[in-house]
Formats: structure tokens, C-alpha cells, sequence
């Protein structure tokens, strides 16, 4: 969670020129927002927002509701169908970075040839193991996931 990145002009150029040419938008809950032109503050606003983002751009919609409170709950629409990707949260972790490996994690499914629900599924798993296995730095600021320590575990 942050400031925002893009400035009017390149939100209005990746609404417009490559958000249709994507096979999935992941947006958190701040981006959807900023996509939506609406709050998303519950998990029907997410499912709202799936819905209407997805036919708005003619592609699947993964809102990733992290900074709710429960469960870590995602809500993937893809063919006018809803599907929840849901987990325990792991509290007091740092969870910087999450959003990237989780997107990362769901494109690596796909050019395994998972179909679009279980890529979201298995990201969803390796996600969660890895903010259960996060790396906090010493001293203050914000920790990592830890992606890959399930490999050093198993002395792969």
C-alpha cells in the first residue's frame, strides 16, 4: 500500500490501450477503486467490482481483498462466473510484495497450461506459504514474502 504510481494520463492510457488485451486484471482494492470510479469496502463490492470491471473489459477479474479484515479473501470473475480464492490470514507479517508474487504465481500457472481457476487456486496456496514463511529485514520498514523458502526447507 502506497501512493499512487501513475499519473491521469498513463491510468487513462492502460484503461484504454492495455487492460482489453489482458488475459487477467489482478487489481488490490485501492487499484480497483481507481478502475471501478468506486469504493470497494466489502466483499460484495468486490464481487460488484469483478462483475463490472470484466465486462467493462472483456477479460477475467481477480480483486484481491488483502486489506480486509478475515480471511485473505480474492474474488476471481471469469466467464460471468464468480469464484472465491479464499485463505487463513497469517497476522502480524509483513506483506510486501504479495500482490506481485501472487500475479507472477497465476502467469507461471498458465504457461504450465492450468486453466485460469486452478492457476488462481495453486497461486493462491504458494501465496500463502509464503507470507507463513515471510523474511522481515532487521530494523524497522517493510518485510518481504518469502517466495521460495519452501526450496532451502527441502534443500532443493
Amino acid at each position: 500500500k502506497g501512493g499512487r504510481l501513475l499519473e491521469d494520463a498513463a491510468v487513462c492510457a492502460l484503461i484504454d490501450e492495455l487492460l482489453p488485451l489482458a488475459t487477467l486484471i489482478t487489481p488490490n482494492m485501492d487499484e480497483a477503486r481507481v478502475l471501478w470510479d468506486r469504493e470497494v469496502t466489502s466483499l460484495a463490492d468486490m464481487e460488484a467490482c469483478a462483475r463490472d470491471l470484466s465486462a467493462r473489459f472483456g477479460t477475467a477479474v481477480l480483486v484481491k481483498g488483502g486489506h480486509l479484515k478475515g480471511d485473505a479473501a480474492d474474488v476471481l470473475c471469469h466467464n460471468d462466473a464468480l469464484t472465491w480464492h479464499t485463505a487463513p490470514r497469517t497476522a502480524g507479517v509483513h506483506t510486501h510484495g504479495t500482490g506481485c508474487t501472487f500475479s507472477a504465481s497465476i502467469a507461471t500457472g498458465l504457461a504450465h497450461g492450468l486453466d485460469l481457476n486452478m492457476a488462481v487456486a495453486q497461486a493462491k496456496q504458494f501465496v500463502s506459504r509464503a507470507i507463513a514463511q515471510h523474511f522481515a529485514w532487521q530494523g524497522s520498514g517493510a518485510g518481504i514474502v518469502h517466495a521460495l523458502n519452501h526450496l532451502q526447507q527441502t534443500g532443493a
